[in-house]
């Protein structure tokens, strides 16, 4: 429902690039996520196929990541 609001989405995308623009015009990111991070993938998803989890342990130093597995709508 929240994301559903007028301007929702943007709002949070705004969040994300205003957070990090200093720190890609002076230089300063390595490209390393130092933070806990989940990701959850659904493996049959054709658009993002479960090869882009591939590496993603090399830039993110607290992983977890959650494979989803397709549940028969039925």
């Amino acid at each position: 429902e929240a994301w559903s609001q007028p301007g929702a989405i943007n709002a949070g995308l705004d969040y994300y690039r205003a957070s990090v623009k200093d720190t890609f015009t002076t230089g300063g990111w390595d490209g390393s996520i130092i933070v806990p991070t989940l990701v959850m993938h659904g493996m049959k998803d054709v658009a993002l196929t479960p090869k882009i989890l591939n590496g993603l342990e090399d830039y993110v130093m607290d992983l977890k990541i959650g494979k989803m597995p397709l549940k028969k709508p039925y």
